[in-house]
């Protein structure tokens, strides 16, 4: 997060000298010169700069004493959900496209991006006060399997984007629990 504010803050002082600032109301919005007659709607810039400062990245690695065939059946089988303890439902729309319903009934609405058997499985993700993606690879270890998921979710409402990092941590690690609970694992550890 900090290191893409670092590298705009980078670019903008390397063509600083190229780039003048013209302010004038153009279309109710302040427009910026970048060449000489060239104006560029500042608005959706500062939108997409305020999204690249607020998203939250949350990535996270496990190691579960199980077999990788045995992980991925239980992650991906959308029909098996009662071992979550967050969740109340899922319904599945098709192949790439499911809800989840959380215990408060909050819907949560999961686009497949990516589905490579025993390696990744992706999802864009939206409700009423989250979007972004999921990202879960799976490595294995001979009898072990390492699980890498890297949540990068941005708040749709600007009051809870101070907690949106401790929200996603909670969760993993709630989904972690419940995944060893469900495949018995004598141990697993945190990387």
């Amino acid at each position: 997060m900090y290191s893409q504010v670092v590298l705009l803050a980078i670019l903008s002082l390397t063509h600083f000298s190229k780039i003048y600032l013209q302010k004038r109301l153009y279309n109710y919005s302040v427009c910026i010169g970048i060449e000489k007659g060239t104006t560029v709607n500042v608005v959706p810039f500062l939108y997409i700069l305020f999204e690249v400062i607020t998203v939250a990245i949350s990535n996270m690695k496990v190691i579960l004493l199980c077999p990788i065939e045995t992980v991925w059946d239980a992650v991906t089988n959308l029909n098996d959900f009662a071992w979550r303890s967050d969740l109340k439902d899922i319904r599945i729309i098709d192949e790439h496209n499911f809800i989840e319903i959380s215990k408060n009934g909050i819907e949560t609405y999961f686009r497949v991006t990516e589905c490579i058997k025993y390696q990744s499985w992706a999802f864009e993700i939206e409700n009423k006060n989250i979007r972004g993606t999921w990202v879960g690879k799976f490595y294995s270890k001979g009898d072990k399997t390492i699980l890498e998921f890297t949540e990068n979710i941005v708040s749709k409402k600007l009051i809870f984007k101070p907690f949106i990092s401790l929200y996603l941590k909670r969760q993993q690690k709630i989904y972690f629990r419940d995944l060893k609970v469900k495949l018995n694992c004598a141990e697993s550890g945190f990387m």
